[in-house]
């Protein structure tokens, strides 16, 4: 059985909140951004209030750089994002271990439109004992 459900990446918007942004595989629940109705409150969860206030952590992983790549709703000078990972089991060392590699790797393109990176890591995962 596949541990790993969802590779997921919320972002804060300064009109509309925290929402998600992507996922991978594609979520298709009939909430905002295809989330089931069981999982309503996980943008919120994923960058929890305060969230600006840090640079990386366990639960979330956010940082503040200038953006190569804006979209034409961004109008704030820093943006807020957070990759979640959705298993079955409490992985916690093994995903904290890949996905800190992986968010690094995000965050340093400072273009959001590449998610490359988050597939990679549901593959890699799910391939690798």
């Amino acid at each position: 059985m596949q541990q790993i459900l969802h590779v997921v990446v919320v972002g804060f918007h300064h009109k509309k909140g925290c929402q998600v942004e992507f996922s991978y595989p594609k979520l298709d629940g009939n909430g905002e951004g295809g989330l089931p109705d069981e999982w309503i409150h996980l943008p919120s969860l994923a960058l929890p209030d305060g969230a600006h206030n840090t640079s990386d952590g366990t639960i979330y992983n956010a940082t503040y750089k200038d953006l190569v790549a804006k979209t034409d709703d961004v109008t704030r000078s820093t943006v807020q994002k957070s990759v979640c990972v959705l298993s079955r089991a409490p992985l916690f060392g093994a995903l904290k271990a890949k996905l800190e590699l992986i968010t690094r790797a995000y965050f340093a393109e400072r273009d959001f439109r590449k998610i490359s990176q988050c597939r990679t890591f549901l593959l890699d995962f799910v391939i690798e004992p």
